[in-house]
């Protein structure tokens, strides 16, 4: 997928070698590729241009006629309430006390999620983190690993709870407020070129609620004695503002 981006001038790093084996995994050597700055997503341009970029990415890659079936999002509906964590750190079966009101909304978000329409190939970690700038464009691009083939409303949900984060930097604020993501939800159809139907955009909101409410639940189970959340965090966040961003879901 890489080589077929960058045979269209997209803005990824070069594959060197592809998925080998190596101890009890697989690896991949990509070249080294650093242009551009870091972001700040809060600014409206910034995350404008994030939402943009997600916009033009997924409309690229609707040619892409490879083999794509196996590229399941892992946060896509099941019957579990939730798939396995993504980190062996969080252990959600020892931690359920107190937990009730995450379970919660992640259940009443599912039950309003309804991801219409053919499934589409998106970067399912798409925030700023992943991402580097130059004169608002996107000048490179990151965690393609996060590669998945989904409905668009939950591609779109998914980036619209997180686009603000980025782990990897220090005393920077990470968590998006409401109004963040209904902006940049905003700012993704724009860039679409037509609005989601009513339908499609209670969808994009359940799916948004649903990840909230997973990272809320990884959140817990590193801390779950931990019951007065503080700002910048996916429980804060979930705590204040899930009922509103519900509310976009079901109405």
């Amino acid at each position: 997928m890489l080589r077929w981006l960058r045979a269209r001038a997209y803005p990824c790093p070069t594959v060197l070698l592809g998925p080998t084996p190596i101890g009890q995994g697989l690896a991949t050597v990509e070249e080294y590729f650093a242009p551009g700055t870091y972001g700040d997503a809060f600014i409206p341009a910034c995350r404008k241009t994030i939402a943009t970029g997600f916009a033009e990415l997924i409309a690229l890659l609707r040619a892409y006629d490879g083999a794509v079936s196996s590229l399941q999002y892992f946060l896509q509906p099941s019957a579990a309430l939730y798939p396995q964590p993504h980190g062996k750190i969080f252990n959600f079966a020892t931690t359920s006390a107190g937990a009730e009101w995450i379970d919660d909304f992640a259940c009443r978000a599912r039950l309003v999620e309804h991801p219409d329409g053919a499934p589409v190939l998106g970067h399912t970690d798409w925030r700023v983190e992943h991402l580097r700038f130059q004169d608002d464009r996107i000048v490179a691009t990151y965690d393609w690993d996060s590669l998945a083939f989904s409905a668009e409303t939950a591609l779109v949900g998914g980036s619209a709870h997180g686009f603000t984060a980025d782990w990897t930097r220090e005393g920077v604020r990470r968590i998006p407020t409401a109004d963040d993501i209904r902006a940049y939800i905003a700012d993704y159809e724009y860039a679409r070129g037509r609005s989601f139907t009513k339908r499609e955009r209670q969808s994009v909101f359940a799916a948004c609620v649903y990840s909230i409410a997973y990272g809320a639940r990884c959140t817990h189970s590193l801390f779950p004695n931990t019951t007065d959340w503080e700002a910048d965090t996916w429980p804060h966040l979930l705590r204040t503002e899930g009922e509103t961003l519900l509310a976009e879901a079901a109405s």
